[in-house]
C-alpha cells in the first residue's frame, strides 16, 4: 500500500504546479481563479474529495510545515 507521503511526491513529480485545495476553501478558490488567468496548467487535488485527503493533508503538513490549504507546488 502507498503511503500518503508517497501520494503527494508522485503528484508533485508529475506535474509542473499542483494546488491541493479544498472545495469550499475562498482562499483555495481565488488560488485556482488566478492561475486559470494566468494561462497556467496545473493539477488540483481536492483534499475533502478524494480518498485519504486527510492524511494527504498531514503528510502536506509534514512536508511544509503548513497545516493550511491552499498549498501550491
Amino acid at each position: 500500500m502507498v503511503s500518503a507521503k508517497e501520494t503527494v511526491e508522485v503528484q508533485i513529480a508529475a506535474s509542473p504546479v499542483v494546488v491541493y485545495s479544498k472545495s469550499y476553501c475562498p482562499y483555495c478558490t481565488k488560488t485556482k481563479t488566478l492561475l486559470k488567468e494566468l494561462g497556467a496548467k496545473f493539477d488540483v487535488v481536492e483534499l475533502d474529495q478524494v480518498a485519504g485527503g486527510s492524511e494527504q493533508q498531514d503528510a502536506l503538513e509534514d512536508l511544509t510545515g503548513q497545516s493550511t490549504v491552499p498549498n501550491v507546488f
